[in-house]
């Protein structure tokens, strides 16, 4: 596929590529036409910074390319999303508008999620989530949650299926 470069619509001094790239299209004192600019990771996502009226914006890579390559969000609510997950790939033909429901829909279907023991401040595994499944009533939820080192809002929210309510029952239906 050929890349293609657009103009950023509110910074006209920068081109967007449809591999992601981002390049200077006027040149200034200091600076030169074509001068690919550098992206920096922010957060889980690239950006870059770009200089308008000598103010300096930082824009995430992705929602430029979404927004030169397939138009404005059609609400305020909509995202640019990488339909392979992979947030550092900003292809236009990787990037779509979609709602936060959509990107975490589709992020359950690739199995990319992190939820429950995945999730990088979990402080429980699925194997503890069915051992205090199964002993809710047989001891106050106060006394489970210090043997498993958790508040007891969490094995409260446990029983009450507002956490790990994913979770499958174990076979033979007892946690």
């Amino acid at each position: 596929m050929t890349e293609v470069w657009k103009t950023v619509s509110d910074c006209p001094a920068y081109e967007i590529s449809s591999e992601g790239r981002i390049r200077r299209r006027l040149g200034g004192k200091r600076t030169r036409a074509g001068r690919l600019l550098k992206p920096v990771a922010m957060g889980k996502y690239l950006k870059v910074t770009l200089v308008l009226d000598g103010i300096r914006l930082e824009r995430r890579i992705n929602r430029l390319v979404c927004e030169a390559f397939h138009g404005p969000a059609p609400t305020p609510t909509h995202e640019a999303a990488h339909q392979n997950g992979q947030l550092h790939d900003n292809r236009s033909d990787n990037l779509s508008w979609k709602t936060k429901i959509e990107i975490k829909a589709g992020e359950l279907a690739r199995g990319t999620r992190t939820r429950g023991e995945r999730h990088g401040s979990a402080k429980l595994s699925e194997a503890d989530v069915h051992k205090i499944r199964s002993m809710e009533g047989e001891l106050p939820n106060s006394q489970i949650a210090k043997l498993f080192g958790v508040d007891h809002c969490t094995v409260t929210d446990i029983f009450k299926d507002r956490s790990w309510a994913w979770l499958e029952p174990l076979p033979g239906g007892h946690d």
